[in-house]
């Protein structure tokens, strides 16, 4: 069934077709007088002329009485009226047992307003039985006498197969002529079809009018469609930032997948501030409706404290109802929290934590694919196992999980847990330093001024080393200045820049830059000569180095 059932109701009175509704004041006195002989008709129309004011003073008391007593002689019309009047709960209080009961009167009188009315009551179950069967047939007689509206009711029935064949070409025909009417759950019935192509040929332009006509009007489900149509590049024209009040407006009515989506660009800042309690308020009222995903969010947010509050304790009884249900970044947060254990709230737990990682691991979660295999092959939480850990390595790398395909890279290089492999080593870590992984950066620097595994290129290597070294890898400091200052093949010396890798390299600790550093120091290579310095970093080296060519 369609996710929101929300046929036309028809509410607006009727007039008895036997008199014509005045258009002047004299022939409001004529039916008036008319009233007063105890005219059946005329008692209706009156009663429509006080409740709206016309003519005469609005007097909704006394037009009760006239279409009471002109019903009670089975006008039908006044008895819809009655009807409509008890449904609309404007004019009089609200009553939905007098209302189907008025309106099961005046269909049994062949009204078709009247049947459409009633069909709706009987099709939704809204305080009566629900009888689907005796609804479509009083649909079909007031669809054939005129009653357009009635064409909602029958294009769900020939959708569904509801007490008809089901025939999505009729149930196309039955929306479009009520969505011309501008019914907007008929609108949004259509528009659907025709971006499916059910029962009509597809077209995307009406769809998206059709639909954005029913979002218009705040039928919940279309303004969620629309508002995914316009994050999915759907409908042109519209930018990301155009579907947030779609997506707020029905979240604030409760509709269970705009309250999720909503929190979720608020938590992501899409299309909108970041607002993370806001976020967190949708996300809790998503998790006590048992949406797994919202479960996590809301027990990440607030056992870390960007809720605005931290209840660590729920949050983790959360995150854990998600994992129990199988959602894997749940599962891998929740396999964390206990094998690394929260300070008075959860002891660690190293064994069912790594059971959980696992959960996670095999479900494909890249993150914790990586994760499992680091305690695989280092032998946290499970038994060491460099084979095994570098499978789970590979699937992530093969998810493009940067950090997994540098410690696959790793692996290949080194030949632990695998066969060595240096150019399938060179293509993970080319990946890896391509998703900004520094390390990785550095290693196929190294690669490539080695010729190991790739064709040497000692150009491409110094594009490596420096954009690891921005990223503060003092490895790839220290092998940036090496190649300044020496040279290579596509990369000409330049000493004043040498120095400065090195020093900063020599600063940061690493032995071998400062031994660097300190000769150019001594001989004044792209700084200024400076003996005194020079004795300085030299002293830093605490351990010899031998056989190097200066």
């Amino acid at each position: 069934m369609t996710e929101e059932i929300d046929p036309p109701y028809i509410t607006e009175l009727i007039p008895d077709s036997a008199i014509t509704l005045p258009t002047n004041k004299d022939n409001a006195n004529k039916i008036r007088e008319m009233a007063e002989k105890e005219d059946s008709a005329a008692w209706n129309n009156m009663a429509i002329l006080l409740i709206n004011g016309r003519y005469f003073k609005k007097d909704v008391k006394k037009a009760l009485e006239l279409l009471i007593k002109s019903q009670k002689l089975n006008n039908p019309f006044a008895t819809f009226n009655l009807g409509a009047l008890y449904l609309a709960g404007e004019e009089v209080k609200t009553d939905l047992f007098a209302a189907t009961h008025y309106f099961d009167i005046a269909s049994q009188q062949g009204l078709p307003e009247a049947q459409n009315n009633f069909a709706n009551i009987l099709f939704t179950g809204k305080g009566v039985t629900q009888n689907a069967d005796k609804a479509v047939k009083l649909y079909n007689n007031a669809y054939k006498e005129g009653c357009i509206y009635a064409g909602y009711g029958l294009g769900i029935a020939a959708k569904h197969g509801l007490f008809m064949d089901k025939d999505l070409f009729a149930s196309a025909r039955y929306f479009k002529s009520t969505a011309d009417l501008k019914h907007a759950a008929s609108c949004y019935e259509y528009g659907m079809m025709l971006k499916k192509g059910e029962g009509i040929n597809p077209n995307s332009k009406h769809a998206i009018k059709f639909i954005k006509t029913a979002a218009d009007k705040e039928f919940t489900p279309a303004e969620y469609t629309y508002a995914e149509m316009i994050m999915n590049n759907e409908v042109p024209d519209e930018e990301i930032e155009d579907a947030i009040p779609y997506y707020e407006n029905s979240a604030k009515k409760g509709y269970l997948p705009s309250m999720f989506k909503y929190a979720m660009v608020l938590k992501d800042g899409v299309g909108v501030d970041v607002d993370l309690p806001e976020a967190t308020k949708y996300f809790k009222e998503c998790a006590e409706r048992r949406i797994v995903e919202a479960m996590f969010h809301y027990g990440n947010l607030i056992f870390t404290g960007d809720a605005g509050y931290t209840d660590k304790e729920e949050g983790i009884r959360f995150i854990k109802s998600a994992a129990d249900n199988h959602f894997f970044p749940a599962q891998y947060t929740y396999g964390k929290l206990l094998c690394d254990g929260v300070p008075g709230v959860l002891a660690a737990d190293t064994v069912h934590g790594a059971k959980y990682m696992r959960l996670a691991a095999d479900g494909g979660y890249a993150p914790a694919m990586f994760t499992y295999g680091y305690y695989l092959n280092n032998g946290i939480s499970v038994e060491k196992n460099p084979e095994m850990a570098v499978q789970y390595y590979r699937r992530a790398a093969d998810n493009e999980f940067a950090p997994a395909q540098y410690n696959f890279a790793l692996a290949l290089d080194k030949g632990n847990g695998i066969r060595e492999d240096k150019a399938s080593a060179a293509s993970y870590y080319k990946a890896a330093a391509d998703a900004n992984v520094k390390e990785a950066m550095f290693n196929y620097g190294t690669m490539l001024i080695k010729g190991d595994g790739v064709e040497k290129d000692d150009r491409e290597a110094r594009e490596y080393f420096a954009r690891a070294a921005e990223l503060g890898e003092v490895k790839a400091m220290l092998a940036l200045g090496k190649l300044l200052r020496e040279g290579g093949v596509g990369v000409p010396p330049d000493l004043e820049e040498a120095a400065e890798w090195m020093k900063k390299a020599a600063d940061s600790g690493k032995e071998l830059a400062q031994y660097y550093y300190g000769l150019m120091l001594m001989r004044g290579e792209g700084v200024e000569q400076d003996a005194d310095e020079a004795a300085k970093y030299l002293k830093l080296c605490t351990n010899k180095v031998y056989g190097i060519e200066v």
